[in-house]
Protein backbone atom coordinates (compact mmCIF):
# COMPACT_ATOMS: atom_id res chain seq x y z
CA UNK A 1 0.00 0.00 0.00
CA UNK A 2 1.18 3.13 -0.80
CA UNK A 3 0.28 6.30 1.17
CA UNK A 4 1.16 8.88 -0.86
CA UNK A 5 0.18 12.62 -0.62
CA UNK A 6 -0.31 14.69 -4.38
CA UNK A 7 0.16 18.21 -4.17
CA UNK A 8 -0.56 20.79 -7.18
CA UNK A 9 -0.68 24.04 -6.94
CA UNK A 10 0.19 27.94 -7.73
CA UNK A 11 2.18 30.26 -5.30
CA UNK A 12 2.44 33.80 -5.14
CA UNK A 13 5.69 34.87 -3.59
CA UNK A 14 6.56 38.40 -2.73
CA UNK A 15 9.14 40.64 -1.03
CA UNK A 16 6.12 43.02 0.22
CA UNK A 17 3.82 41.98 2.90
CA UNK A 18 0.50 39.36 1.45
CA UNK A 19 -2.95 40.77 2.80
CA UNK A 20 -5.61 38.76 2.15
CA UNK A 21 -5.27 36.14 -0.31
CA UNK A 22 -8.00 33.26 -1.72
CA UNK A 23 -8.35 30.96 -4.27
CA UNK A 24 -10.73 30.67 -7.18
CA UNK A 25 -11.39 27.16 -8.91
CA UNK A 26 -11.86 27.33 -12.67
CA UNK A 27 -14.38 24.94 -14.64
CA UNK A 28 -13.33 21.60 -16.10
CA UNK A 29 -14.42 19.38 -18.47
CA UNK A 30 -14.08 15.69 -17.37
CA UNK A 31 -11.42 13.64 -18.95
CA UNK A 32 -11.53 9.50 -19.45
CA UNK A 33 -8.55 8.97 -21.32
CA UNK A 34 -5.75 11.73 -20.34
CA UNK A 35 -4.72 12.56 -16.61
CA UNK A 36 -6.29 15.86 -15.92
CA UNK A 37 -6.43 18.17 -12.77
CA UNK A 38 -8.63 20.77 -11.08
CA UNK A 39 -7.47 23.52 -12.09
CA UNK A 40 -7.73 27.63 -9.88
CA UNK A 41 -5.92 31.01 -9.59
CA UNK A 42 -4.62 32.14 -6.74
CA UNK A 43 -5.49 35.64 -5.57
CA UNK A 44 -3.11 37.42 -3.15
CA UNK A 45 -3.28 41.23 -2.44
CA UNK A 46 -0.06 42.66 -2.40
CA UNK A 47 0.90 45.78 -0.03
CA UNK A 48 3.05 47.47 -2.80
CA UNK A 49 4.69 50.79 -2.23
CA UNK A 50 2.58 52.50 -4.86
CA UNK A 51 -0.36 50.75 -3.38
CA UNK A 52 -2.79 47.30 -3.15
CA UNK A 53 -2.16 45.21 -6.12
CA UNK A 54 -3.71 42.24 -7.15
CA UNK A 55 -1.48 39.38 -8.11
CA UNK A 56 -2.70 36.45 -9.62
CA UNK A 57 -0.85 32.96 -10.37
CA UNK A 58 -3.00 30.66 -12.05
CA UNK A 59 -1.94 27.26 -14.21
CA UNK A 60 -3.93 26.56 -17.76
CA UNK A 61 -5.22 23.24 -18.83
CA UNK A 62 -2.41 21.66 -20.68
CA UNK A 63 -4.33 19.32 -22.97
CA UNK A 64 -6.65 21.25 -25.37
CA UNK A 65 -7.31 24.73 -26.77
CA UNK A 66 -11.40 23.89 -25.52
CA UNK A 67 -10.67 23.39 -21.94
CA UNK A 68 -8.57 26.46 -21.82
CA UNK A 69 -10.99 28.55 -23.88
CA UNK A 70 -13.51 27.50 -21.01
CA UNK A 71 -11.56 28.56 -18.05
CA UNK A 72 -10.29 31.99 -19.99
CA UNK A 73 -13.74 33.39 -20.83
CA UNK A 74 -14.63 32.12 -16.84
CA UNK A 75 -11.79 33.56 -15.75
CA UNK A 76 -11.81 37.12 -17.11
CA UNK A 77 -15.49 38.22 -15.44
CA UNK A 78 -13.81 37.06 -12.02
CA UNK A 79 -11.00 39.23 -11.85
CA UNK A 80 -13.01 42.30 -13.40
CA UNK A 81 -15.58 41.90 -11.00
CA UNK A 82 -13.59 42.16 -7.63
CA UNK A 83 -13.92 45.36 -7.20
CA UNK A 84 -17.70 45.07 -6.42
CA UNK A 85 -18.14 42.25 -4.99
CA UNK A 86 -15.22 42.62 -2.49
CA UNK A 87 -11.74 40.42 -2.23
CA UNK A 88 -12.05 38.01 0.62
CA UNK A 89 -13.61 39.88 3.47
CA UNK A 90 -16.17 42.77 3.51
CA UNK A 91 -17.79 44.38 5.48
CA UNK A 92 -17.29 45.70 9.22
CA UNK A 93 -14.38 44.86 11.24
CA UNK A 94 -16.29 42.11 13.02
CA UNK A 95 -13.35 39.73 13.14
CA UNK A 96 -10.74 41.84 13.31
CA UNK A 97 -9.78 40.47 10.04
CA UNK A 98 -10.56 44.34 8.15
CA UNK A 99 -12.23 44.76 5.40
CA UNK A 100 -9.40 43.48 2.38
CA UNK A 101 -8.83 46.36 -0.41
CA UNK A 102 -10.05 45.73 -3.99
CA UNK A 103 -7.81 48.02 -5.84
CA UNK A 104 -9.21 47.77 -9.58
CA UNK A 105 -5.98 47.46 -11.16
CA UNK A 106 -4.10 43.67 -11.44
CA UNK A 107 -1.65 41.78 -13.16
CA UNK A 108 -1.75 37.64 -13.83
CA UNK A 109 1.05 35.48 -14.85
CA UNK A 110 1.62 32.01 -15.07
CA UNK A 111 1.55 28.91 -17.43
CA UNK A 112 -1.02 29.80 -19.82
CA UNK A 113 -0.18 26.50 -22.03
CA UNK A 114 -1.11 28.51 -24.95
CA UNK A 115 0.74 29.81 -27.77
CA UNK A 116 1.05 33.39 -28.55
CA UNK A 117 -1.07 34.35 -31.62
CA UNK A 118 -3.77 31.91 -30.93
CA UNK A 119 -7.41 31.91 -30.63
CA UNK A 120 -6.74 31.10 -26.56
CA UNK A 121 -4.17 34.23 -27.33
CA UNK A 122 -6.93 36.66 -28.42
CA UNK A 123 -9.76 35.33 -26.14
CA UNK A 124 -7.59 37.54 -23.44
CA UNK A 125 -6.10 40.50 -25.21
CA UNK A 126 -9.19 40.51 -27.53
CA UNK A 127 -9.30 40.52 -31.14
CA UNK A 128 -7.39 42.03 -33.82
CA UNK A 129 -9.52 44.46 -36.00
CA UNK A 130 -8.32 44.76 -39.52
CA UNK A 131 -8.07 48.76 -39.66
CA UNK A 132 -7.36 50.02 -35.96
CA UNK A 133 -5.47 46.81 -34.73
CA UNK A 134 -5.10 45.54 -31.42
CA UNK A 135 -6.55 47.77 -28.85
CA UNK A 136 -7.20 48.07 -24.69
CA UNK A 137 -10.35 47.04 -23.77
CA UNK A 138 -12.33 47.23 -20.60
CA UNK A 139 -13.27 43.43 -20.21
CA UNK A 140 -9.75 42.10 -21.74
CA UNK A 141 -5.96 42.35 -20.66
CA UNK A 142 -2.53 43.65 -22.34
CA UNK A 143 0.48 41.54 -22.65
CA UNK A 144 3.22 42.55 -20.92
CA UNK A 145 5.45 41.08 -23.66
CA UNK A 146 3.95 43.25 -26.57
CA UNK A 147 3.70 46.26 -24.13
CA UNK A 148 6.95 46.12 -23.72
CA UNK A 149 7.93 46.24 -27.71
CA UNK A 150 8.59 42.70 -28.46
CA UNK A 151 6.45 41.08 -31.79
CA UNK A 152 3.91 38.94 -29.73
CA UNK A 153 5.73 35.61 -31.26
CA UNK A 154 9.22 36.37 -29.99
CA UNK A 155 10.16 34.79 -27.25
CA UNK A 156 10.33 31.00 -25.78
CA UNK A 157 9.40 29.71 -22.07
CA UNK A 158 9.63 26.29 -22.91
CA UNK A 159 11.51 23.88 -25.72
CA UNK A 160 10.95 19.89 -25.52
CA UNK A 161 15.07 20.32 -25.89
CA UNK A 162 16.87 22.00 -23.34
CA UNK A 163 20.15 22.08 -25.76
CA UNK A 164 17.74 24.09 -28.30
CA UNK A 165 16.27 27.05 -26.52
CA UNK A 166 15.63 28.49 -30.54
CA UNK A 167 13.22 25.61 -31.08
CA UNK A 168 10.96 26.50 -28.04
CA UNK A 169 7.54 28.58 -28.04
CA UNK A 170 5.91 30.97 -25.49
CA UNK A 171 3.70 29.47 -22.87
CA UNK A 172 4.32 31.50 -20.17
CA UNK A 173 3.15 34.96 -20.14
CA UNK A 174 2.88 38.00 -17.98
CA UNK A 175 -0.64 40.34 -18.28
CA UNK A 176 -1.87 43.27 -16.68
CA UNK A 177 -5.11 45.03 -16.55
CA UNK A 178 -6.05 47.63 -18.95
CA UNK A 179 -4.63 50.53 -16.37
CA UNK A 180 -1.24 49.47 -16.13
CA UNK A 181 -0.78 48.66 -19.54
CA UNK A 182 1.28 52.31 -19.81
CA UNK A 183 3.21 51.24 -16.48
CA UNK A 184 4.83 48.41 -18.32
CA UNK A 185 8.52 49.15 -18.63
CA UNK A 186 10.39 46.21 -19.72
CA UNK A 187 9.98 42.13 -19.73
CA UNK A 188 11.87 39.40 -20.51
CA UNK A 189 12.56 35.68 -19.84
CA UNK A 190 14.99 34.53 -17.88
CA UNK A 191 16.58 31.83 -19.83
CA UNK A 192 19.52 31.17 -17.04
CA UNK A 193 16.86 29.98 -14.34
CA UNK A 194 17.00 25.89 -13.53
CA UNK A 195 14.34 24.25 -11.21
CA UNK A 196 11.35 24.15 -13.87
CA UNK A 197 10.99 23.22 -17.51
CA UNK A 198 10.03 26.50 -18.25
CA UNK A 199 11.98 29.25 -18.23
CA UNK A 200 10.40 32.26 -16.34
CA UNK A 201 8.91 35.77 -17.91
CA UNK A 202 9.69 39.52 -15.79
CA UNK A 203 8.55 42.18 -16.09
CA UNK A 204 8.81 45.35 -14.51
CA UNK A 205 5.88 48.15 -13.68
CA UNK A 206 6.26 51.97 -13.23
CA UNK A 207 5.10 53.51 -9.85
Amino acid sequence: MHNRRRQFGNMVLSRWPILPSRLLLLPRVRTYDIASGQRGVLEAIVDAPAGPLRVYSLHLDHINQRQRTIEIRNLLPLLFAVPGEGASFTGPDWLGCGQSPTPTDFVVMGDFNLKPDSAEYYEIVGEVDYFYGSSLAGDRLADTWTMAGNQIIDGATWCDDRGDPDGGIKLDFGFVSPGLASKVTSVWVDTEAAGSDHQPIWFELAD
